[in-house]
């Protein structure tokens, strides 16, 4: 099927408006290009709640991301696993918590640094599960939301499902 060049010039003149209303509108353009950061404190995981110090305790052996909502609307508290490891040094550091929009809803994104030990580093040799907490706060609600982890390059780690 041939698109006619009415078709064209219309799906142009649509691509044009909504660069210029993102322009326009500064803060929703930088929501769906790169997302808005958010404040995040880094947790232990004995500072977290029960519920999700009870998930760890259970799914410590995987990698993964848990998503727990927090006392007031703008609050939640999230959990990075990186799963089994075979000695100490594995560590997860935290570095951004952005909320990026994605058409009707929003999804924040947690990019941290996963720290391997370097070849000839002392470590424990004792298998370790580590995890790291986080209290993310917003100016918005964030039940809805989908948490995604991410490494230090953008990749995705792991997902956990909308907060509710």
């Amino acid at each position: 099927m041939r698109a006619r060049g009415w078709q064209v010039a219309l799906a142009l003149l649509l691509l044009g408006v909504v660069v210029w209303l993102g322009a326009r509108d500064g803060a929703w353009w930088r929501d769906v290009c790169s997302g808005a950061p958010l404040e995040f404190e880094v947790l232990t995981v004995a500072e977290l709640p029960i519920p999700l110090i009870e998930v760890y305790g259970q799914k410590r052996w995987a990698i993964g991301v848990d998503v727990y909502p927090g006392s007031g609307a703008g609050q939640i508290y999230v959990l990075l696993r990186r799963g089994q490891c075979p000695t100490g040094g594995y560590r997860i550091e935290p570095i951004a918590v952005r909320l990026v929009r994605r058409f009707a809803a929003y999804e924040i994104r947690v990019q941290s640094k996963y720290n391997i030990p370097q070849p000839g580093q002392m470590v424990i040799e004792v298998v370790t599960f580590p995890a790291v907490g986080l209290r993310i706060r917003a100016d918005r609600k964030l039940t809805g939301c989908s948490v995604v982890a991410l490494d230090q390059d953008g990749k995705v780690v792991s997902r956990a499902e909308p907060v509710r």
